[in-house]
């Protein structure tokens, strides 16, 4: 939950945690970002806490439950995302949401939604949410974001609680420094461009990588079908790998609001990873893939590999050895 953002953002940290353990959360809240490239998973934390029955107030944390396992994949019924719908987001989405949350509530004491990139409300679309914010629902929570306080209204920025993230500098130069990472295991750095060849198989690997994230280690129970069969020579689980460090090191671009991906057509499955993943999450996971991949110079067997892989992603030790 927050706790893993204590360090990155002690300041808001505090003043979030002492709004729940003294029950004073506010009707709306504005997030400005101010470039923190891990601004969602820090929004989605609060969002837990707020609805986890582990939170803080039970002076517990939350040990994973089925609750944050259904927010984390978007399958929670009192919490909805709201985004522009083309260059901006429409009266008639908060419509919408405001008669859903007029309605009782049936999971949770909180209900709350989080308008993405607020700033793209024109100013009829930011009145017809002002009442809302002036006569608040009962434990219905509003959620702005916006990288850009200067194009938000004053009228919706008076009717919040303004936090203001601060960007983190220590990432600064990660992706440079996770692709030459990448690029110590080729011959030079023109070979990160995979071969056309190797395009065939990226369809599948997208699948399979957002099958795992959605589906962590029980993908292990359907491992044959959606890898062994598809995968079984080393040049095969040699390309498969490779193809998914390109992926993860692509999220790893978006959370970083960069353009050019290798998978460019595959942007939906991109967003998934990425809201699933914090970027220590997805460096780690390239570490993992790279170790791995060298593994294929033992003679080990290519069944077991994506095993091994799977398993250190969900954080388990599989072993030092493989030779």
């Amino acid at each position: 939950m927050l706790d893993d953002f204590k360090e990155q953002q002690e300041l808001i940290y505090n003043i979030l945690i002492n709004s729940i353990n003294n029950n004073k959360v506010s009707h709306a809240y504005l997030f400005e970002t101010n470039g923190e490239l891990d601004e969602y998973n820090i929004i989605i934390a609060f969002a837990k806490s707020l609805i986890c029955p582990q939170h803080y107030t039970n002076n517990k944390k939350c040990g994973d439950c089925t609750i944050c396992k259904r927010i984390e994949s978007n399958n929670y019924t009192e919490l909805n995302f709201i985004e522009p719908d083309g260059l901006l987001i429409k009266r008639e989405q908060l419509i919408k949401v405001q008669e859903e949350y007029n309605k009782i509530g049936i999971e949770g004491e909180y209900r709350i939604y989080i308008i993405k990139e607020c700033e793209k409300m024109n100013k009829q679309t930011a009145n017809s949410i002002l009442k809302f914010l002036e006569e608040p629902v009962p434990n219905v929570i509003a959620i702005l974001v916006t990288n850009n306080i200067n194009k938000v209204l004053d009228t919706i920025i008076s009717r919040c609680q303004h936090i203001k993230l601060h960007k983190n500098n220590k990432l600064t130069n990660t992706l440079e420094n996770v692709c030459n990472l990448i690029c110590k295991t080729k011959s030079d750095k023109e070979n990160f461009i995979l071969k056309e060849e190797n395009q065939k198989i990226a369809s599948n690997i997208v699948n399979f990588v957002t099958y795992y994230e959605k589906n962590k280690l029980n993908t292990l129970i359907y491992i044959k079908e959606k890898w062994n069969d598809l995968y079984n020579t080393k040049e095969l689980v040699d390309n498969a790998l490779n193809l998914m460090t390109i992926f993860y090191f692509d999220v790893l671009k978006l959370k970083f609001n960069t353009n050019n991906y290798f998978f460019n057509d595959f942007l939906d499955e991109l967003k998934i990873v990425a809201f699933l993943n914090t970027e220590k999450d997805i460096i780690r996971k390239i570490e993992i893939l790279i170790k791995n991949r060298e593994y294929l110079k033992c003679n080990l067997n290519l069944n077991l590999l994506i095993n091994r892989i799977l398993i250190e992603f969900g954080g388990e030790i599989y072993g030092n050895s493989c030779c």
